[in-house]
């Protein structure tokens, strides 16, 4: 989860107890992560900042980043609001610094890689499972957030007012609150207030610009697309199904998940594919060769070369580190 938008999190193999931040990295590179499953490869357990796995609310600081890192990986959306120093990250080749009332917005498949941080960075990390983003109606205005400076502006970055980022940092602060404080109505406080930060962070990018034009027909398309892509997934992998459904031509489509996300369709596909495999590995005893029928793959050793590729290790040994980690918990 690139402290930018998650870079950080993953600089190293263990659990730092007093760092309220995970860390989670791979020697083969980045693979199609959780927040899930990049928690529970540390060795201390989850931090006390994160709820059920699913939502993370981190205060976090200079110390607890590390150097450059690239991901594109992290299946979480991810959003950063600096409040004291400077955090540099590069996108698309070209480098963003982030000052204090700067958001850093990651959604999954976006490039972005740390370049490096002052020693007084203070700032908010807001992580979100993309699998619980897309499956509950309340989080829809995270998706369009996450993505919207990046169509809009060409960057994963917005400015805002010191007002408005001190409205951001007090619904910050009260999400960290709530899932620090168990409560009888915790689950719906997290939520609530979670998509609460997406409707404040949409409703300030739209006051930045003239018009709404982007709210139209660009938007629809793209939303409808991912919803497309977590339902069908498994059974269709080619452009043309998903333009045909969206009524649209495929060069279109690929030109909007493009400006929307800088990735492509098949990176999105890949990406589900990649996270539905790991559920199957990691929860059911079913074999590889089961599994890789399951996905739709000619044989197992497709699906092996396509799971190394994403994960960077293959599906047997990632259901062996997965068994290993259970018992040792």
């Amino acid at each position: 989860m690139r402290l930018l938008g998650l870079s950080g999190v993953f600089q190293k193999t263990k659990y730092v107890r007093n760092e309220t931040f995970c860390i989670f990295a791979s020697s083969n590179g980045i693979g199609m992560y959780t927040i899930g499953e990049i928690l529970s490869q540390t060795q201390g357990g989850y931090p006390k900042e994160v709820w059920r796995g699913k939502i993370a609310c981190l205060e976090v600081e200079s110390r607890m980043i590390g150097g450059q890192t690239e991901i594109e990986g992290a299946s979480v959306f991810s959003f950063v609001l600096v409040k004291h120093g400077r955090l540099s990250v590069q996108y698309k080749g070209r480098r963003i610094d982030l000052v204090p009332n700067d958001i850093h917005s990651y959604a999954p498949g976006i490039p972005t890689k740390t370049l490096d941080v002052s020693e007084d960075y203070e700032g908010y990390c807001l992580i979100i499972d993309e699998d619980m983003v897309y499956k509950m109606p309340e989080m829809q205005r995270i998706v369009r957030a996450a993505f919207f400076s990046i169509a809009e502006f060409g960057q994963p970055k917005i400015t805002l007012s010191k007002e408005q980022a001190q409205k951001m940092d007090e619904i910050l602060s009260l999400l960290r609150q709530h899932i620090l404080v168990p409560s009888l109505m915790q689950e719906e406080a997290v939520v609530t207030l979670c998509a609460l930060f997406g409707i404040e962070l949409l409703d300030i990018q739209q006051m930045m610009v003239e018009s709404h034009r982007f709210i139209t027909h660009t938007e629809i398309v793209f939303t409808n697309f991912l919803r497309l892509v977590q339902a069908h997934f498994m059974q269709h992998r080619d452009l043309q199904f998903y333009a045909d459904h969206l009524c649209v031509t495929t060069t279109y489509l690929s030109r909007i998940v493009k400006k929307m996300s800088g990735s492509t369709v098949k990176s999105f596909i890949s990406h589900a594919l990649a996270n539905e495999a790991s559920i199957l590995l990691k929860t059911t005893t079913r074999t590889i060769t089961q599994i890789a029928d399951d996905l739709g793959f000619a044989d197992q050793a497709s699906f092996c070369k396509f799971f190394t590729r994403m994960k960077g290790v293959s599906p047997k040994e990632f259901r062996l580190s997965e068994k290993n980690r259970t018992l040792k918990l």
